[in-house]
């Protein structure tokens, strides 16, 4: 039995990736585990039009040697037990490869794939669970069909999924920043268009285009808050940074539009991880023909109290993933 079939077993798992949002729901949580502790929020579905009320959202500090009993503290606190939940990996605990969709047969594709990335990858190939599923087609009919691999490790995901499950969650789904984040922006699609999310953060940030609520891809931007952290700093120097910006932003546009020969998104979503000094929409509104506006969860879901700046971005991927779908249409085959 390959990796990926039995972490799935072994733990109940429906599915470690869904490549589709999701429009009606129930309750549900996402928890991401972190060195230094563990956040957690929880869902509500929405009744009679009015919006998903998210009804928790809180960071514990601990360490992972009483991660089991905090989480299992918080989860009796707030009467979860048994509620469906989605673990979002953090990004250094896993790695997100695009590469040509290989021509064999399912059941050969687990240790094909292995064979293709292993020497592209961080973990020790004995030791890793990977899971796949595809990009959409290019409307250029000589393009090679690409598919997004994502690989993590067995001797991380089955301790940590294991004191999920025994605190009372109903793990259900692993999943990754990349999809989580999708699930947010593709709420902001209003027609056949495709919409950016840019993830700001303090020494990087990531880019991902969606169109038709379809994750088309990501991209890591080397570009950081932190370039832009003094809004006192020399004017010039905040112009050459957010310059570096622009470019990163158009690059991206322009390889979306040379893969798949669509037009360029038409709307740019920025969340900031941490509220930045300046008003980053504010400078790229001058130099991008793209709209441009901020990120604001408030305006997607009954919030009380009202999520501020900095609670947006530190708990953005787990709201994203607990807006996923239920349905496993994940491409990988076991």
């Amino acid at each position: 039995m390959d990796r990926l079939r039995y972490i799935k077993e072994k733990l109940g798992l429906d599915a470690l990736f869904s490549t589709h949002s999701k429009t009606v729901r129930d309750d549900f949580c996402c928890v991401s585990i972190l060195p230094s502790g563990f956040s957690i929020v929880k869902t509500d579905p929405a009744t009679n039009g009015e919006k998903i009320k998210l009804s928790l959202r809180e960071y514990i500090a601990c360490n992972r040697t009483n991660l089991a009993e905090a989480l299992a503290a918080e989860v009796a606190k707030h009467k979860l037990d048994g509620i469906n939940c989605t673990w979002i990996l953090p990004p250094e605990n896993y790695q997100l490869l695009l590469i040509e969709k290989l021509p064999v047969p399912d059941a050969e594709f687990q240790a094909a794939v292995r064979w293709k990335i292993k020497d592209l990858i961080t973990f020790p190939i004995e030791d890793t669970v990977i899971d796949s599923f595809d990009l959409p087609s290019s409307n250029i009919s000589s393009a090679k069909k690409n598919i997004m691999v994502a690989v993590s490790s067995l001797s991380y995901l089955q301790p940590l999924a294991e004191i999920i499950n025994d605190s009372g969650l109903n793990l259900t789904t692993i999943d990754i920043n990349e999809l989580a984040l999708r699930n947010i922006s593709s709420l902001y699609e209003q027609d056949d268009n495709s919409v950016a999310l840019i993830y700001l953060q303090e020494k990087s940030s990531k880019i991902i285009v969606t169109r038709q609520k379809t994750f088309y891809f990501s991209r890591r931007l080397d570009w950081g808050t932190q370039l832009v952290s003094d809004a006192s700093q020399d004017p010039d120097i905040t112009d050459r940074n957010i310059d570096k910006l622009s470019l990163e932003i158009q690059r991206s546009f322009d390889y979306f539009q040379s893969q798949w020969r669509l037009p360029a998104p038409t709307k740019i979503l920025l969340a900031p991880e941490t509220s930045p000094a300046i008003d980053i929409k504010s400078y790229l509104i001058k130099r991008l023909t793209t709209v441009v506006q901020d990120l604001d969860l408030n305006n997607l879901l009954d919030c009380q109290p009202l999520l501020d700046k900095n609670q947006q971005g530190q708990f953005l991927p787990l709201i994203g993933g607990a807006l996923r779908e239920e349905t496993n249409t994940h491409a990988t085959a076991d």
